[in-house]
C-alpha cells in the first residue's frame, strides 16, 4: 500500500495469528463497509505458521490501496499482546476501529454508524455496539453479549465492567507515547485500552448487533483455567489503578471486590481454609476483599462475617506456625 498524501479518516486495526480458517471472512467484512469517508485496513500478522499470510497478501493484491500488512519476521509473544500494541502504534487514522482476525463484522454500517455518532458528539471518546457470540467449531449461535445499563458511559463505568468488545471498539485517536507503559506485558489488554481511552471522554453504546465474536475453547480467555483467567483480570486492574494514579481506584477496587468474593467463597468451598499449604493465599484473599468491600455493595453482615472467618483463619495459622517451630518437618506457606 502506498503512503496516502493525507492520512486515511479511519484504520481498521486487525490482529492475527495462525487464523486461515477465518482471516478471509475477517478482512473482507471490512471491506465491505459502506463508508463515505477514507479508511484503510492495517493487519498486523504475527509470525503465523499456517496460510493466513498467504491469504493475506492474496489479499493485499486485490486492495493494494486499501490493505497494509505489517508482517513480523518472528512472534512477538505476550500472547498476541505485543502485536496488538505494535499495530495501534502504526495506525494513522483520526479514527481507530479494532478487530480479531477470527471474528467479523455483520453490518456494513457499522463503521459510518460509529463515525458519525463521534462526529456529532466531540465530548465522547469511545463508541461501540452490541455483539453476538457463536462456536468457531461450527458456528452455532451461543448468545448475545449483554450491553450496559445505559448508553452513555463515563471512565468509572468501563472500571467497574469490561463491556466494550474487541471487535466493537471505535474510537478517536488519542494514543500517546504513554500506550505502551500502559499495555506492555499485560496477560490481555483490552480492557487496559478501552479504560485508557476513556479517560479523554465519554462512551457511546449503540445498542445493535453489528459483529460477531467466535468463541474457541482453546483461546486465550477460554483457553485458560478460572485461576488464571481471575489472576488476569487482578493484575489487570491493578495496574490501570496504578496508572491512573489511582483517580478511579473506587470503581475498580468495586470489581476487585466481586473477583475477591468469587475467590473467598470457592476457596470455602473446596477447603482451603482448612488446608496447610492453601491457607496462606487463602489468608491473603481474605485481606484484599475486606481492603475492597468499602467499594462493593456488600452488606454489614457479610463483611463480618468475612472478617471473623478471616480472624479465625489467620489464629489457626498462627497455630501452624508455631508448629513448623517445633517440628521442622511442617512446611508453612
Amino acid at each position: 500500500m502506498t503512503e496516502p498524501v493525507n492520512p486515511p479518516e479511519i484504520s481498521v486495526c486487525i490482529v492475527t495469528y495462525n487464523q486461515e480458517r477465518y482471516i478471509r471472512q475477517c478482512v473482507e467484512s471490512a471491506l465491505a463497509q459502506d463508508v463515505t469517508v477514507s479508511f484503510e485496513i492495517v493487519i498486523g500478522d504475527d509470525c503465523s505458521e499456517d496460510a493466513t499470510r498467504a491469504i493475506l497478501t492474496d489479499l493485499q493484491a486485490q486492495y493494494p490501496d486499501k490493505i497494509r500488512l505489517l508482517l513480523h519476521e518472528k512472534n512477538l509473544g505476550n500472547r498476541g499482546g505485543n502485536n496488538f500494541l505494535k499495530l495501534l502504534q502504526s495506525s494513522r487514522g483520526r479514527y481507530l476501529a479494532t478487530l480479531d482476525g477470527d471474528d467479523y463484522w455483520t453490518d456494513p454500517g457499522k463503521l459510518r454508524k460509529q463515525y458519525e455518532a463521534l462526529e456529532a458528539q466531540p465530548d465522547f471518546a469511545v463508541c461501540f455496539h452490541g455483539v453476538r457470540a457463536i462456536h468457531a467449531e461450527d458456528d452455532r449461535e451461543i448468545y448475545r453479549l449483554p450491553g450496559p445499563p445505559e448508553p452513555l458511559l463515563t471512565v468509572e463505568d468501563i472500571c467497574r465492567n469490561n463491556y466494550i468488545h474487541t471487535n466493537a471498539c471505535f474510537f478517536r485517536n488519542v494514543l500517546g507515547e504513554d500506550l505502551e507503559a500502559w499495555l506492555k506485558e499485560l496477560p490481555f489488554q483490552d480492557w487496559a485500552l478501552h479504560i485508557y481511552l476513556s479517560r479523554f471522554g465519554k462512551v457511546r453504546y449503540l445498542d445493535e448487533v453489528m459483529s460477531v465474536w467466535r468463541v474457541h475453547p482453546s483461546g486465550n480467555w477460554n483457553g485458560v483455567s478460572a485461576e488464571k483467567q481471575i489472576a488476569d483480570v487482578v493484575k489487570v486492574l491493578t495496574h490501570c489503578d496504578e496508572m491512573m494514579g489511582l483517580a478511579c481506584h473506587g470503581a475498580i477496587q468495586h470489581h476487585l471486590a466481586s473477583v475477591y468474593r468469587q475467590v473467598f467463597h470457592q476457596g470455602l468451598e473446596n477447603g482451603a481454609h482448612r488446608d496447610v499449604q492453601g491457607l496462606g493465599a487463602f489468608l491473603e484473599v481474605c485481606d484484599r476483599l475486606i481492603e475492597a468491600a468499602p467499594h462493593h455493595p456488600v452488606t454489614a453482615v457479610e463483611r463480618e462475617t468475612y472478617e471473623e472467618i478471616r480472624n479465625t483463619c489467620r489464629r489457626v495459622h498462627e497455630i501452624f506456625k508455631q508448629q513448623a517451630l517445633e517440628q521442622p518437618s511442617v512446611k508453612i506457606p
